[in-house]
């Protein structure tokens, strides 16, 4: 018997969806944001702001001070990951840089070595942002980075080059500056404030004056000449106010006002000049300086409590939150810059020297940042009270066993440490002991 039931034909999943990744593809290309075009200017004005460089330094010395290792079990690996290890020192401070610009970009080269036979780093060159630009593929994956010179640009095809984006989004995909957003605002605060602050010390410093002049109407240019008869460039007889106006607005700090010593018919000086008894203060300008400090480190992810020490009290609950805010911050762009490194750098280069089927594990490890290492030193320490004997590590002074109580914060009596030599009482020692 036929079955005339007609049967639907199978469809291929992927080429069905094919034109619509494409679509979608085609929408984010349009929608992507370049770079700013003056984003290197920008970074050398914030750079060239005391606070600035002071939040960037925090942040890239305690990233630096991350103790990182580069892994592996495989013998046939272990000069790739030594070749690798060194090379993440040497291009850790450039891949900082991405803080600034929003991304770092790297050359890669490589090397044949010798007694292992395999393809090793030759070299990480950091490319200055001026001169290179993310190429993406029509899909929006990573195709190379663009080299630009004087009247020309080369490629660099993905395999020679290695873009760490930090912060990347679909419509940023090449990153994006921490200077950007809140940072840049408190930037330009911070500007209009020192422009306050130079005509405070310019004109304010000496405090208020009262200048005098006569009037134009009083001024006969037959009989009085000189200072009162000058003709302007207009050929018309200036004015004496207008006159002593400009000459009050160039007096500076500290500076001397030189008028004219002419009087009138009753003996009096027709120009004067009167300092106020009344100073201005600056109290405001500095109060406003103050904060914005704070709001600089802030606008970076840096709690100013969290570094430096004021009058200000709070509790020590407030300053660890501080801390760990900062710490967060620090993590969060060490984690971007090590997963881009293992991804792009070390896997890359172990799927260079070994096929798919044999390729060894290399891997980067790093120690966590604040409170989790404390953590683990504490449960270090719980674990040595509660073991039923004393490791040889503790009791032959391999380990501080103290300094690790303090840590932990675990009160000791001053005559509870021992000598490191001395070896642990046995069962029948103790009982002995309690006897």
């Amino acid at each position: 018997m036929n079955d005339s039931t007609p049967r639907s034909r199978p469809v291929n999943k992927d080429r069905a969806e094919a034109p619509l990744r494409a679509r979608h593809h085609a929408i984010l290309r349009k929608a992507r944001r370049q770079e700013p075009a003056s984003l290197a200017r920008l970074v050398e004005g914030i750079e060239a702001d005391y606070q600035f460089k002071l939040g960037y330094v925090i942040l890239t010395s305690i990233i630096e001070s991350v103790e990182v290792a580069i892994e592996t079990e495989d013998p046939r690996a272990q000069p790739l990951a030594k070749n690798l290890f060194e090379h993440w020192h040497l291009v850790l401070p450039h891949g900082l840089r991405a803080i600034a610009y929003g991304r770092a970009a790297f050359e890669k080269t490589y090397r044949i070595d010798a007694d292992s036979g395999l393809a090793l780093l030759a070299g990480l060159d950091y490319l200055p942002f001026e001169r290179s630009g993310l190429r993406l593929d029509a899909e929006g994956s990573f195709a190379g980075v663009e080299l630009r010179g004087p009247g020309h640009t080369a490629l660099l095809e993905p395999d020679r080059a290695w873009w760490f984006a930090l912060d990347p989004t679909p419509l940023e995909p090449h990153g994006r500056s921490r200077y950007l957003g809140a940072a840049l605002e408190v930037w330009k605060q911070r500007r209009q404030l020192e422009r306050q602050e130079e005509i405070w010390y310019s004109k304010f410093a000496i405090g208020h004056a009262v200048a005098r002049a006569p009037e134009k109407a009083d001024v006969d240019p037959i009989i009085d000449q000189g200072d009162l008869g000058v003709v302007g460039a207009d050929g018309q007889y200036v004015d004496p106010m207008d006159v002593m106006r400009e000459r009050c607005n160039e007096i500076e700090s500290g500076g001397v006002l030189v008028l004219s010593s002419k009087t009138n018919r009753e003996g009096r000086y027709l120009y004067d000049y009167q300092e106020s008894p009344e100073q201005k203060e600056s109290g405001p300008l500095e109060l406003r300086r103050k904060s914005l400090d704070a709001a600089a480190l802030r606008s970076l992810g840096i709690p100013e409590r969290a570094i430096t020490q004021d009058s200000s009290t709070g509790s020590y609950a407030m300053a660890s939150t501080h801390l760990s805010v900062l710490l967060h911050t620090c993590e969060g762009i060490l984690a971007q810059l090590a997963t881009s490194f293992e991804r792009y750098v070390i896997r890359k280069l172990v799927e260079l020297n070994w096929p798919e089927d044999r390729r060894p594990s290399v891997r980067l490890t790093r120690q966590p940042l604040g409170s989790r290492r404390k953590e683990q030193l504490i449960e270090l320490v719980g674990s040595l009270l509660t073991a039923p004997h004393v490791s040889p590590w503790f009791t032959n002074g391999v380990v501080d066993a103290r300094k690790l109580f303090e840590i932990a914060n675990v009160p000791l009596a001053s005559s509870t440490a021992a000598p490191a030599s001395e070896s642990p009482m046995t069962d029948d020692e103790a009982q002995q002991d309690r006897q």
